[in-house]
């Protein structure tokens, strides 16, 4: 997916917007089902230039209703009350 993302900012065509191209590859950063990145691999193997193959993403986006994912909440902050101590150890040096 990161290639079609990068294929996509690379090589977008003069009918498509840079809004529209935004979001197709916000949509092609999205993790996806094996299934639909089979269908994504067989539109970057296809013998068309890279313009074609941006606009056959579009319409593969489009057909399987890929959307952009929804972005992550950032995890709360660690505190010193959130340390606990599980178990330590002691190295001793042995007596020769």
């Amino acid at each position: 997916m990161r290639d079609a993302a990068a294929l996509v900012q690379s090589n977008r065509p003069p009918s498509m917007t840079l809004e529209e191209a935004d979001r197709l590859v916000d949509v092609l950063e999205t993790p996806y089902p094996e299934r639909t990145l089979r269908q994504v691999r067989r539109v970057l193997a296809s013998a068309v230039t890279a313009s074609e193959k941006v606009e056959a993403l579009a319409q593969l986006a489009s057909d399987l209703g890929l959307e952009p994912g929804t972005p992550l909440e950032p995890l709360p902050e660690v505190d010193e009350d959130d340390v606990h101590l599980v178990c330590w150890l002691a190295i001793v040096p042995s007596a020769v």
